[in-house]
């Protein structure tokens, strides 16, 4: 008899961390809440958590749903029940669980903490400022006394799905910027200004056990709506893996700066309980060509779209699949000798296809059926994990949110797989043929292909 695993999420991370499991040896029945139109295919959906109300209002029911199906493992996905407290409460009832608990989910559910916290343990990052939102006219006082010379970065303090970091281009848009978000308020209703940086991003996944870790292969992702450089940012539109100009060197460094670091000073200064330290810590790093490596933000848990091009370079076996592993770090017996030799040595693209208009009002794509997965995934090495689905009456897929399906391709090459998921990606459709309501990005990778056409040559 396997073990019964709950998967807490209803995105593409949830379905692709959910089908990792469901190829392991030692699963018995996988179960999602509240999963979506992917997810069904694979497990059973459950109402017992909806991210749209209070974890508290729900906590029997939750409690209730792990006791009776026997659950022997909980893997959290989102960070908004990470920050409300979940991983501590079903900690309490003796089940393991993969995630954080809300002291050390504040890494990423407050930019204030974060950025102290980074200070304080010697963690490269960017100067800042905290204002509270009724301050914003102190904050433009502050801006313009930095000068038009120093772009900057503003950043709602608390959770925004990935939407709350804001890249003005000017000062005067900048300024423009701060009074919306001091009138309209954001989540922890504060804001920080810091200098931006510029240079590569990298999202680096350290999955960890009462405070030891182990790195897993560098991804990136392209958050941006669309490739032009002022489109709005989104919760990401893509990824690809591994980063191709990021060696054994590298990794031991950025190791070292940003994740050991931070892990070393909750465990020792702030006396988080190493039993709290079970789960996924990424930092999202910008790498300077002037100033080196620098951390943008904490995350506590995997990224989307990170976790789906980390899955489908995963190569399940029975010593190294995610099922031994996340349960492993659940319990706190977490060998990082088990990632050794299990990946994959391909590279993996994943494009984002999202609902006509997002990050905005995406409201008249909602309910559109979903046409052509099936077709795309007769295209070698290429996987679609579903986000924001649903289905309908007939029990066909429909479109349930903004970022709507990750199609991913893996090959030899990034050549190869950007070929076959950008083959893969017109044979879906979202509505009627003639209805253009997707909306994607056509350059996801196309940097790591170039930089690996220039190396092979040399």
């Amino acid at each position: 008899m396997g073990t019964n695993v709950l998967v807490v999420g209803g995105g593409a991370r949830e379905h692709a961390l959910g089908w990792g499991i469901a190829q392991s040896p030692g699963v018995g029945k996988l179960f999602f809440a509240p999963g979506n139109a992917g997810t069904a295919d694979i497990g059973k959906n459950v109402s017992w958590w909806d991210p749209k109300r209070p974890l508290l209002e729900q906590w029997i029911t939750i409690q209730n749903g792990i006791e009776e199906k026997n659950i022997g493992l909980v893997v959290i996905g989102p960070e908004g029940p990470l920050a409300e407290g979940l991983a501590d409460m079903i900690r309490k009832m003796g089940v393991p669980v993969f995630g954080f608990s809300a002291r050390m989910a504040r890494l990423e559910s407050s930019k204030d903490f974060a950025k102290g916290i980074a200070n304080k343990a010697w963690v490269p990052t960017a100067p800042y400022k905290n204002f509270i939102c009724s301050e914003w006219r102190d904050a433009i006082a502050y801006v313009e006394g930095l000068g038009v010379n120093i772009p900057v970065v503003l950043k709602a303090d608390g959770l925004e799905g990935g939407k709350g970091v804001l890249l003005p281009v000017s000062l005067n848009e900048t300024v423009v910027a701060i009074e919306q978000l001091g009138k309209k308020g954001c989540s922890g209703n504060q804001f920080i200004v810091e200098e931006r940086f510029f240079g590569d991003e990298l999202s680096l996944h350290a999955l960890v056990s009462r405070g030891s870790f182990s790195t897993l292969v560098a991804t990136a992702d392209e958050k941006r709506a669309s490739k032009e450089p002022n489109a709005p940012n989104t919760g990401g539109m893509g990824a690809y893996g591994p980063v191709p100009w990021v060696g054994r060197k590298e990794i031991d460094l950025y190791e070292e700066l940003f994740v050991r670091r931070v892990l070393r000073y909750c465990r020792d200064v702030l006396k988080i309980d190493p039993n709290e330290l079970n789960g996924c810590l990424y930092p999202g790093l910008m790498v300077t060509p002037d100033q080196g490596p620098k951390l943008l933000e904490w995350n506590a848990r995997f990224g989307n779209p990170e976790a789906q091009a980390i899955m489908r370079l995963w190569k399940i076996s029975s010593f190294g699949n995610p099922l031994l592993v996340l349960d492993s770090c659940a319990r706190g017996t977490y060998n990082p000798h088990m990632m050794g030799p299990y990946w994959h040595s391909g590279r993996v693209v994943c494009v984002t296809l999202a609902a006509r208009g997002y990050p905005g009002d995406v409201s008249a794509v909602q309910g559109a059926l979903i046409r052509g997965i099936e077709r795309a995934e007769t295209i070698p090495r290429v996987k679609v994990f579903h986000g924001g689905t649903a289905r309908d009456s007939n029990g066909d897929p429909v479109v349930a949110g903004g970022r709507v399906l990750s199609v991913t391709a893996v090959a030899d090459t990034f050549r190869e797989a950007r070929e076959r998921v950008y083959e893969a990606i017109p044979r879906i459709t979202f509505g009627a043929l003639d209805s253009n309501l997707v909306m994607y990005r056509d350059d996801i990778g196309l940097k790591a292909e170039k930089w690996e056409k220039d190396n092979r040559k040399r």
